[in-house]
Formats: C-alpha cells, structure tokens, sequence
C-alpha cells in the first residue's frame, strides 16, 4: 500500500476543509431555525477566517498554524475597524457595490467576537491537518 507524500496530504485535506466552509456558508446563509438571526450575522464573520486560513494553507502548506490563523485574524479585525473610517475615499468605495461586497456591512462589535472564534476554529483545524 503506497502511502501520500505528507505536503500533498495536507494540500488534500485543506481542500477537503475549503469545501466544508463553502457548504456550511451555503447552507447558514439560508438557515431558518431557532437563533437564526443571529447565525445569519455570525457565521459569515466566523468562517471567512476559516475559509482565508485554509486557502493559504492550501498554496502556503510550508506556514505555521498559529502564525496563519493570527494573521488571517488579524487582517479580518483590522478590515473591520476601518469601518469606523470616515474618509471620503474609503466612504465612496463602500459607495459602491464592490467595495460593500469585500469590506461589507457597517462596523459591528460583535463581528470582532466571530472573527476571534473563527481564527481559533481555523487554528485548530489547521493544526489537525498538519499533524
């Protein structure tokens, strides 16, 4: 029995763990249930960490974990605090509907909170790929 080279395993199963995301983005983007507002809110905060941290894993398998999940978190937080900028340019960007679509809604506190317990899923996740 032949056995995967350990970079292509790791590749393989961030793919595997990209996939997953992109599901569970489909289908929390139309969940009707019980804290439904709230999963609407948090679950798109909470994953794309997940999503970024496993896609530059998937290209970047040489990176560490903790250093890949802090910076995806990171960059996330500081996207999110450039929402409380009130520069012209900044505001005729989110003017348009490219510019809404990557930087998103108006700033929300609570989006922080997803985007930390979405850089601690993706480091454990990342972390259980690179074992």
């Amino acid at each position: 029995m032949t056995r995967f080279n350990p970079l292509l395993k790791r590749r393989l199963w961030s793919a595997a763990a990209l996939i997953l995301v992109v599901l569970a983005g489909y289908y929390l983007r139309y969940y009707h249930g019980p804290l439904q507002v709230w999963v609407h809110r948090l679950s798109g905060s909470l994953l794309i960490v997940c999503f970024w941290s496993f896609l530059l894993y998937l290209f970047l398998p040489s990176l560490r974990s903790k250093s890949l999940a802090v910076t995806v978190c990171a960059f996330a937080c500081a996207v999110e605090l450039s929402l409380l900028i009130q520069q012209p340019l900044v505001t005729y960007v989110r003017g348009a509907f490219i510019g809404r679509s990557i930087i998103g809604p108006p700033f929300a506190w609570f989006d922080l909170a997803a985007y930390l317990i979405g850089g601690v899923i993706a480091y454990a996740g990342l972390r259980w790929i690179g074992r």
